[in-house]
């Protein structure tokens, strides 16, 4: 496909949703099944994460809508930190300053990046806690004492409490602190 083009395939005729997936999706999801199917495949941490915000980048900021989408492909696809901080200076240069939605956007993203090599499966954010649901069976003595007693002061309250999907470490904040530095300050708790 990459060579040779869709055809028909993502064209006008094509009956079905198909022509909105894309041809690059496309090929994407077609090498994942097949490395899959092989055996190949490597499968990648991915870390959920429910914000409480908005997060996006507004029409007001990026009009044009192929220029929005695009910096919404690069965003996602951005691999590393460093690969982050290029699309964000490119929008500083292209937009001006980024909105707080676009920010939020571009800090979430970057967080799925940092936590991946964490015992994290999934992060919650809302207007006055912090919730990870961790690994279970990596989560021991040792790690609950370093967590009850970091140094944070602004944190109010912390917690553990088990759920249907793993051991939950529960910090509560004031209302309106600064979700993403206070992520940053515990990052290093929550590697393995």
């Amino acid at each position: 496909l990459d060579i040779r083009g869709g055809g028909s395939v993502f064209g006008f005729k094509q009956s079905g949703q198909i022509s909105k997936v894309g041809l690059e999706h496309y090929n994407n999801l077609l090498k994942r099944s097949v490395a899959k199917k092989v055996g190949v495949l490597k499968e990648e941490k991915i870390v959920d994460i429910f914000f409480f915000g908005k997060s996006l980048i507004p029409i007001n900021y990026v009009l044009g809508e192929s220029d929005r989408f695009s910096f919404y492909t690069k965003i996602n696809k951005g691999l590393s930190l460093e690969s982050l901080l290029d699309i964000e200076n490119e929008l500083i240069d292209r937009y001006g300053n980024p909105p707080i939605e676009t920010k939020n956007y571009l800090n979430l993203t970057r967080l799925k990046i940092v936590l991946k090599d964490t015992i994290v499966l999934s992060l919650s954010i809302t207007h006055d806690k912090v919730e990870f649901v961790l690994e279970a069976e990596k989560v021991g003595n040792s790690f609950i004492n370093e967590a009850l007693v970091f140094e944070n002061n602004l944190i109010k309250n912390r917690k553990f409490k088990d759920s249907k999907h793993g051991t939950s470490f529960i910090i509560f904040f004031n209302e309106g602190f600064d979700w993403y530095e206070n992520i940053c300050k515990s990052i290093n708790l929550f590697r393995v």
